[in-house]
């Protein structure tokens, strides 16, 4: 079956870029954007959302929406004018553009594409509760420390064992490594962070970190698990079906994962988080070679 690749403005789908500083963007989401986003659901305007952060050169969160009835689309761009115009006018907001949503039909393959829509409306919406709690504690450390429980729970919702686990992470790892030209003196400043790390990285993914903010997170991971389940499972019959291999897909699902989590160098705090992850599970396969 055919998909449709191109939904320009007046379409189903209505994709917004909103320019703004990357240390506001956060607030944005969980204060303005995600309140909106369930008044327009609750109203069954639209049926799914999610958003990624961005820079064209300049940063801004690229925010899709999904139209139930085309005919609502200027009822919902007049909602998000009404809803981010004062910010706007204290350029807090300085450019809102509506732009044309061209699917990656390529990245995530026809036949996945409208569930992994489904997957990222899911997850954006999740993400969005996670930030709001981590922002409330003002400890950004938070973020990077969840990464590797969504990581993990991404692959656990996959049917990955720990050796499947350990393939993929260590694949994605050297594709970072080779995109940063990684050399033996970063090798040697990961190795010193990763023992500073290990204990907490450890117990933050067997879910027994139990300070005073995030272990209120587990509560969100639960969630994210059960409304994830059902979606998952759908991706790996579509993929059965279709002889699809889910890892060739997994890593731009767990990328986009962690671009909605971290506000700012994405892509440097990946390479740690993917080799730090790597190392943890070589770590726990060891641990069991040694016990038998």
């Amino acid at each position: 079956m055919i998909k449709k690749r191109i939904f320009p403005p007046g379409s189903e789908w209505v994709y917004f870029k909103i320019y703004l500083g990357y240390k506001s963007a956060d607030t944005i989401l969980t204060d303005k954007i995600y309140p909106l986003i369930k008044k327009l659901e609750k109203e069954e305007k639209i049926d799914r959302f999610f958003f990624l952060r961005y820079g064209d050169p300049h940063f801004h969160l690229r925010v899709r929406v999904r139209v139930k009835n085309i005919e609502d689309t200027g009822e919902i761009i007049a909602a998000f004018h009404s809803k981010l115009y004062r910010l706007c006018e204290l350029n807090i907001i300085w450019k809102i553009q509506l732009d044309t949503y061209f699917r990656e039909l390529e990245r995530y393959h026809p036949a996945l594409i409208e569930t992994t829509e489904h997957l990222f409306s899911i997850e954006s919406k999740n993400c969005v509760k996670i930030l709001k709690k981590i922002n409330s504690t003002h400890n950004e450390d938070f973020k990077w420390m969840i990464a590797f429980n969504l990581i993990d729970l991404y692959f656990d919702l996959f049917e990955l064992d720990i050796n499947r686990k350990l393939n993929l992470i260590t694949d994605i790892s050297n594709s970072f490594k080779s995109e940063f030209n990684f050399h033996d003196q970063n090798s040697k400043q990961f190795n010193t962070l990763y023992r500073e790390k290990r204990a907490l990285i450890t117990d933050v993914i067997k879910t027994e970190h139990n300070e005073a903010g995030f272990k209120d997170l587990y509560t969100n991971l639960k969630t994210i698990k059960k409304e994830l389940k059902p979606i998952c499972q759908e991706l790996l019959s579509q993929c059965k079906a279709n002889k699809i291999h889910i890892q060739y897909y997994l890593a731009s699902y767990i990328h986009m994962t962690l671009n909605r989590l971290l506000p700012s160098k994405n892509r440097i705090h990946e390479l740690i988080i993917y080799d730090f992850l790597r190392r943890h599970y070589e770590s726990e396969i060891a641990k069991v070679k040694n016990k038998a």
